[in-house]
């Protein structure tokens, strides 16, 4: 039923006017601070008096580096502002029709995943508990109750973003029935609806994605490839469906190689050349993250000034790839190919994103 009718307001959205919704941009929030003793915000919340809550987890600041997921970064990701203001944009939107849903606001409880799996875990585990024992010290379920002074239980949650945090997230939240939608998520391993059947998504899942870049292969005739993936709950599992792919088109791997998030320039610099100048592919298959993808094409760059006469790379690149690509020249990614969802731009949103103010926009802080 919730997770009907989430699909539901967001296909609605695409037809309303954002002339026609009271923003409540101005309206400040109860802010979340870690546990960890520090005074980072973690999260915001506006659930006193709403009928239904949704949940939110949104990738605003990074992994800290070194700190193995355990840590949250202190620089903050653009599209993950702007996602998190795309879910207020849709609740403003939703509770400013008095005929989608009459009689009924929509609350919310938005937590910060800071890329991490650990972190996006943790803040899971506040969703579904949130009320606290402060005797026992222990955490129970929150009840339902009419008393404003009461917070009601967390009904559905949207998000989170990269497959490898929505993963174990999915397997928690099952345990709660805890519906989820998911708008970036693509990993295969997310449509087995035995062990995910709460889990649900906006957009194809990578099996897809693998069949359009095996397409694009043999449209051009190239028999040979090398495939370079960040190894996690993302990259891996779609490198395989790749490399299965290619081998029952008769499409050779030259070399396969992981990133992982231990790499240092060292390692980046060391894979760059591995790809120039012990394989003879010119067709590099890119399924790593975006700062994965970004670090490789800095050691690329660089390979390329020193060495004027080296041959260009045609990259196929998944999306957070091919996301990273854009803050590169052409000198460096010139013919790649991007693998990307349809989308459809909402000017409504965008009037509404481009007139926010740090001042002005007290709901975010």
């Amino acid at each position: 039923m919730i997770v009907s009718l989430l699909l539901f307001c967001f296909l609605f959205l695409q037809s309303v006017q954002s002339s026609d919704v009271q923003f409540q941009y101005n309206t400040p929030p109860e802010s979340i601070l870690t546990t960890d003793g520090g005074n980072r915000i973690n999260g915001v919340q506006d659930r006193r008096g709403k009928d239904i809550i949704l949940g939110g987890l949104f990738t605003v600041h990074n992994d800290a580096e070194g700190s193995a997921g355990a840590k949250c970064g202190d620089k903050v990701w653009g599209q993950g502002i702007e996602t998190l203001e795309a879910m207020f944009y849709s609740l403003d939107s939703i509770n400013s029709d008095p005929d989608l849903l009459p009689n009924i606001t929509l609350g919310y409880d938005i937590r910060d995943t800071c890329q991490s799996e650990n972190i996006a875990l943790d803040e899971s585990v506040s969703l579904v508990f949130t009320n606290t024992d402060a005797e026992s010290g222990t955490c129970r379920p929150s009840e339902a109750s009419g008393n404003d002074s009461t917070q009601i239980p967390v009904a559905a949650t949207i998000g989170p973003l990269e497959s490898f945090v929505t993963i174990p997230v999915a397997s928690f939240f099952r345990l709660f029935q805890m519906p989820q939608v998911s708008y970036a998520s693509t990993s295969t391993v997310l449509s087995n609806r035995n062990q995910y059947g709460y889990f649900f998504r906006t957009l194809p899942p990578d099996d897809l994605q693998a069949k359009a870049i095996i397409d694009i292969i043999l449209h051009y005739n190239w028999d040979h490839v090398s495939t370079i993936y960040t190894n996690n709950l993302f990259g891996e599992p779609l490198n395989n469906e790749f490399e299965n792919l290619a081998k029952a088109n008769d499409i050779c791997i030259d070399i396969s190689e992981p990133i992982t998030d231990n790499f240092k320039t060292p390692e980046y610099k060391k894979l760059a050349q591995k790809l120039f100048f012990n394989t003879t592919a010119s067709v590099v298959v890119l399924f790593a993250a975006v700062d994965h993808a970004s670090k490789l094409f800095t050691q690329v760059r660089d390979i390329k000034k020193s060495n004027t006469e080296i041959r260009n790379i045609v990259w196929i690149a998944s999306k957070p790839s091919a996301e990273a690509a854009t803050k590169f020249s052409s000198n460096v990614v010139a013919g790649m190919w991007g693998i990307f969802p349809p989308v459809k731009r909402s000017k409504e949103f965008h009037q509404y994103f481009s007139e926010l103010r740090p001042l002005s926009n007290k709901r975010n802080p």
